[in-house]
């Protein structure tokens, strides 16, 4: 009988089809192909990343909201910003954080830099470069301290236009609750620009003690009456009446007092 040549076949393989591996074209493609869904992914990833820092910032702003509303309602006054001798510490952090239950993380936005991340403990001065050891001179959040103007040198003297800016200051110190005019219009903690030199303050008119734009060109803002929002920082910065108005406690613009310029109409 003559011998048959019987051909075996691996199994899940088909007869005529030698195994081979992907061709160069075949891997280009799929690299291609990777990358495109990448480019399209990861932007749609980040923003979803900082929409959730500013939600975590909201929150923040919220509760730094109530806490302002119970120390008000317990003092009668807003916490002011810094005393005047010794190191000049920033206080205003201090005497909030106790109504938050001593959370200091209420203190930092996760959108801003690591160093503004504050432990609760450390004094808080006014610029990173003056900070000792213990000491902490960058923050997220800043205070309006002062409204449209600094008036702490004017002569003869003129009541301080903002929440108080030297805290036991007869004229400039702590800002009594009925002093406030417009409550639910006026500026009184917001995000900053975290550039390490008065990070804790603000005001419409100094880049460095200006609000932020971190979140989408913009920051997340506290008002007096304890409410919470998310501004353009184009818009608080405006050197508009009707935004100015917002910086004073008097709620008055006093154009005559800005420092960036006169008023546009």
């Amino acid at each position: 009988m003559q011998g048959r040549v019987i051909s075996r076949t691996p199994a899940g393989s088909f007869p005529g089809r030698v195994g081979r591996g992907f061709t160069l074209i075949e891997l280009l493609v799929v690299v291609a192909i990777i990358a495109l869904l990448l480019a399209v992914l990861l932007p749609a990833l980040a923003r979803a990343r900082e929409q959730a820092k500013q939600a975590a910032c909201g929150v923040n702003t919220h509760q730094m909201a109530l806490a302002l509303s119970m120390y008000t309602v317990d003092n009668n006054y807003y916490p002011g910003h810094h005393l005047t001798f010794g190191r000049g510490d920033i206080l205003w952090p201090v005497r909030l954080m106790r109504y938050t239950k001593k959370q200091h993380r209420t203190f930092w936005c996760p959108s801003a830099p690591p160093d503004t991340y504050w432990n609760g403990v450390d004094r808080i001065v006014h610029s990173v470069t003056s900070a000792g050891p213990d000491e902490f001179g960058s923050f997220a959040y800043g205070y309006n301290d002062w409204g449209v103007r600094e008036t702490y040198a004017f002569d003869p003297p003129m009541l301080n236009l903002g929440l108080g800016g030297h805290i036991n200051h007869p004229i400039d110190g702590e800002v009594k609750v009925d002093r406030v005019k417009r409550p639910s219009e006026m500026i009184a903690i917001a995000d900053n620009e975290s550039d390490g030199m008065w990070d804790t303050a603000l005001d419409p008119y100094e880049e460095y003690e200006a609000p932020g734009d971190r979140h989408h060109k913009g920051a997340n803002v506290v008002f007096c009456d304890s409410h919470a929002k998310w501004y353009l920082k184009d818009r608080l910065i405006e050197r508009k009446i009707g935004m100015r108005q917002r910086w004073n406690n008097d709620f008055e613009a006093h154009e005559d007092l800005w420092l960036d310029g006169g008023p546009i109409p």
